[in-house]
């Protein structure tokens, strides 16, 4: 894909929104808790719950690439955790350092990616793997974000308040069942969900706007290797070990190697994180991808 398409077609959108909302907040300070509520409790399990009931690519295909996540997962935490220890991290700092590894921006930096570099095809990859990391952050991301802060007890409490994980159940049913849903609620979810990625960045330009130096500069560089660079490298060595082979095989190497989700600023002023260092790795991590996401196209190769 062409440089020009990445910035013009990927990033410079994300920052363009994430501009607006910084701008409207030196304009006319803006409570960023309300914003957040929206996006936890009412847009992200509408994103979730309308991608797994209307999905099109086959249960065998998600279980596979569910498989991949939790083992590219688990070892970027292991890794993470580890790093944060040798960094001396506090407990706050060290659950959104962590988060911050594990959960690349796969939806609106990762689909476009998918979309322009491998067609429509490509693109219903990109989705699975979209919306498992979703669920996986708004349960696993939201548990360690959480624990960090008041212990294990909390991190359970807070993902079982949580709709997106019973969002997820119900519409992976209806997707695996081939239920027809009513066209109000398809509607209805659909337009619901699509406010979670530029509500998400909404805050992303606020939590800048409010602490417009970045923080944690060790820790920004840590993160930056391990989550533009390791993880596409650890990405690359599950595909051959999982069997994935191809177009499927290229999409998850190059979703891996996107930059920190948006939505770990979201997790971190929510549930008790550092919201500041988030913003910062978000920002850099997208900044930085700029190249490395463009190196890794171009090693995985065209489909």
């Amino acid at each position: 894909m062409p440089l020009a398409d990445v910035v013009g077609s990927v990033v410079l959108p994300v920052f363009l929104i994430a501009t607006a909302g910084a701008l409207v907040h030196r304009v006319r300070p803006l409570p960023v808790g309300p914003l957040n509520s929206v996006i936890v409790y009412l847009f992200s399990p509408a994103l979730v719950f309308h991608a797994l009931a209307t999905t099109e690519v086959p249960i065998a295909d998600i279980g596979r690439i569910a498989l991949f996540s939790l083992l590219l997962l688990g070892t970027l935490y292991a890794l993470a955790f580890t790093v944060a220890l040798a960094l001396r991290l506090d407990r706050g700092s060290r659950g959104t350092f962590v988060v911050s590894v594990l959960f690349m921006n796969a939806g609106n930096y990762g689909l476009p990616v998918a979309l322009f570099a491998y067609g429509a095809a490509g693109f219903s990859v990109a989705i699975v793997f979209f919306v498992i990391q979703a669920i996986l952050g708004w349960t696993v991301g939201v548990f360690l974000t959480a624990q960090s802060q008041d212990g294990v007890s909390t991190g359970f409490r807070a993902v079982a308040t949580l709709p997106t994980a019973y969002a997820a159940v119900a519409g992976a049913i209806v997707g695996a069942t081939g239920a027809g849903l009513p066209e109000a609620l398809v509607r209805s979810t659909a337009l619901l969900g699509s406010g979670a990625v530029p509500g998400m960045l909404v805050v992303l330009g606020i939590q800048v706007a409010s602490n417009r130096s970045l923080s944690d500069g060790p820790a920004i560089v840590a993160a930056l290797v391990l989550r533009l660079i390791v993880s596409a490298a650890i990405a690359s060595g599950l595909i051959a070990l999982i069997g994935f082979e191809g177009l499927s095989a290229r999409v998850l190497i190059v979703s891996s190697a996107m930059p920190t989700a948006v939505f770990t600023t979201i997790l971190a002023t929510e549930f008790g994180g550092r919201p500041r260092m988030a913003g910062s790795i978000v920002i850099a991590s997208t900044i930085a991808s700029l190249a490395t996401v463009t190196v890794v196209l171009m090693l995985v190769g065209e489909p």
